[in-house]
Parts: C-alpha cells; structure tokens; sequence
C-alpha cells in the first residue's frame, strides 16, 4: 500500500464525525439564504468549519466584514502551532508543494498525521501520507456541506447532530495519549479551556493551547533531569 492510500485509508474512521459536522454546515449556508455556488466558494477558499460557522452567523446579523474576517482569523490562530510542527516536514519542499501543505492543514489531518509521523521515515514518504488524509478530509467535507445545503434541515433537533463535531475531536485525542505525561498535559489543556472559555473572540482556546504547551515542555524537561 502506497504512502499516499495509507493516508486516504487513516482518515475515513475520522470523516464519520466529521460529515454531519459537514450536513449541519451545508444546512446553516441553506438557512442564511447563501447561492450554492457562493457556499462552495467559501468552502473551498475558507476551508474551515469553525471559522465558516462563525462567518456565516456574523454575516446573518449584518456584521462587518472586517468583524467577519477577523473572526475567522482568531478562530483559526491555532492553525499555527500546526504548521510549526508540519514545518520541519515540508521544509524543503516546493513552494506549490508548501502551499497545498498550508492549505490542508486541519485538526483531523494534523492529528492522523502526528499519531503516523514516528512510523514513517522519510518526509517524503510523510508529505504522500499527510496528502492523502488530506484528499479524504477535504472530498468528505465538500461533499456533506453539498448534501446538507441540497436537502437542508433533514434531520430532527432529537438527533443533536451538533454533538459530532466535540465527538469528533474526542476521537482524535483518544490514540495520542501515549503514556502518564501526555494524559496530565491533556487534563492541564481541558482544565485551562474550561477556565478561559468566556474570552471573547474564542482567544480562550488559543491562550489554553499555548498554556498547556508550556506546561509540557517545562514537565518534560523535568522528566528529563529526573531520569539523569
């Protein structure tokens, strides 16, 4: 099996959480009365659902557009702690190589990407994997917002599909939590996310994010001295 199928193949356990997130999106685009083809445009070239989310009901409500952009922004900041991790992978890579990278980048395609990274050697090998979960995440997300805004609210309140989106990122979580350190960091990260959830413009989970990375490395350089 190819590097690139294996990556194809990694991510399709994740897109069950990830479509219904995907229907609810399509169905909201539907609700706020957005042409199907504008939807796709900014589903495409946004790519991202949170921040879609987020634009849309801003939008709904008359916002401006520099309040709707820079939402997203804020809401995608943790973006960037992604790609300082990608970066040592697509660093000698081509330029439209690193901008596709870029463009991929999502909660899903990092964390499949990070739980495979120590079984594959060659960032070569990586950068095929990496794209593969990548072509799964982004065909099964276009084709749900699709679904979801063609047929609309289908689905009954009871169903709370909503849930699958948190669900989701439990997933994801779940397999990274190699050992006792890593399950404390993540207690510590929940732990500051629940204190910080009421900062406005969701800085809340990008402050947690940077908190829980301090505390990681200051506990495994402590780690570290005690096994000296």
């Amino acid at each position: 099996m190819t590097f690139f199928m294996r990556g194809l193949r990694a991510i399709l356990p994740i897109t069950a959480g990830v479509i219904p997130f995907g229907l609810v999106m399509g169905s909201i685009f539907s609700e706020a009365n957005i042409p199907l083809l504008s939807a796709m445009v900014m589903n495409i070239f946004v790519f991202a659902g949170a921040s879609q989310l987020a634009a849309v009901e801003l939008m709904t409500q008359k916002a401006s557009l520099y309040v709707v952009i820079a939402t997203g922004v804020v809401i995608n900041l943790r973006m960037l702690l992604y790609s300082a991790a990608l970066a040592p992978v697509l660093k000698h890579s081509r330029t439209l190589t690193k901008m596709f990278g870029a463009y991929c980048i999502t909660d899903q395609t990092y964390s499949v990407m990070m739980a495979e990274s120590d079984r594959i050697a060659a960032n070569a090998d990586k950068i095929k994997f990496y794209f593969g979960a990548s072509v799964g995440m982004i065909s099964a997300w276009q084709v749900a917002v699709i679904l979801g805004y063609v047929f609309g609210n289908f689905a009954p309140a009871a169903w709370s599909l909503d849930y699958a989106v948190p669900l989701s990122f439990v997933a994801l979580l779940m397999p990274t939590l190699k050992n006792k350190i890593y399950i404390l960091i993540a207690f510590i990260s929940a732990g500051f996310s629940l204190l910080l959830k009421d900062i406005p413009y969701n800085l809340g989970l990008l402050l947690s994010a940077l908190i829980a990375m301090a505390c990681a490395i200051s506990i495994m350089k402590l780690n570290k001295q005690e096994q000296k």
